[in-house]
């Protein structure tokens, strides 16, 4: 029986190594032909189970694509890359820059209402060509500053990313606070500036 299992595993790991495998350069060349006519280039082109993989190929429309094609060179799929997966926002490249701001104190309804009086490249630029989402809650407790923003920029709630306030007392041996004194990390007026040392998640 032994014997058996030994052999059944050699087999498995054998075919396994022989479905995944890098193109040759003729099926490259092939792969790319297939492609632009798919109005689409770019892209990691592999061979797995019996068929030709080109991940993250970027196509007319702009997008980013995952396309699958037969031996012959025939598509098979053609499925447009999440954003979770890699690509950005609706399949576009990811920004070289992401501007995250919270501005505490300034209700959405102030924001919206001095629209006019904003200049181009201000304020009125993050309204025009950024994200704007007018019906977002809190959905934990403690809506204390620190707590707000590593949720927003953790998307993680505060028992996973660990600020639990903006002070608070860490029992642990050697560790008194949220708040370290360090040099220019916060521009706070306040005595001790803010870190996000205690952070858990990123």
């Amino acid at each position: 029986m032994r014997h058996v299992l030994i052999c059944l595993g050699l087999i498995l790991s054998t075919s396994a190594a022989i479905a995944d495998r890098p193109v040759t350069q003729q099926e490259s060349e092939r792969l790319q032909s297939a492609l632009k006519e798919q109005g689409c280039s770019g892209g990691k082109m592999e061979f797995d189970d019996d068929k030709f993989e080109v991940e993250r190929a970027i196509c007319a429309d702009g997008k980013t694509y995952d396309l699958d094609f037969d031996n012959s060179f025939q598509l098979i799929k053609k499925k447009l890359k999440s954003a979770q997966a890699g690509g950005g926002p609706a399949g576009k490249a990811v920004p070289k820059l992401v501007l995250f701001m919270v501005i505490d104190g300034f209700p959405q309804d102030q924001f919206v209402k001095y629209y006019d009086q904003y200049t181009d490249r201000g304020f009125k630029l993050l309204l025009d060509k950024g994200g704007w989402y007018g019906n977002n809650h809190y959905s934990h407790a403690t809506t204390y500053t620190g707590v707000g923003h590593a949720t927003l920029l953790s998307c993680a709630h505060p028992y996973k990313h660990g600020v639990v306030g903006n002070d608070w007392i860490d029992r642990r041996p050697g560790s008194a606070c949220i708040r370290r004194k360090t040099h220019g990390s916060s521009t706070s007026t306040r005595k001790r500036p803010i870190t996000p040392v205690r952070r858990l998640s990123t």
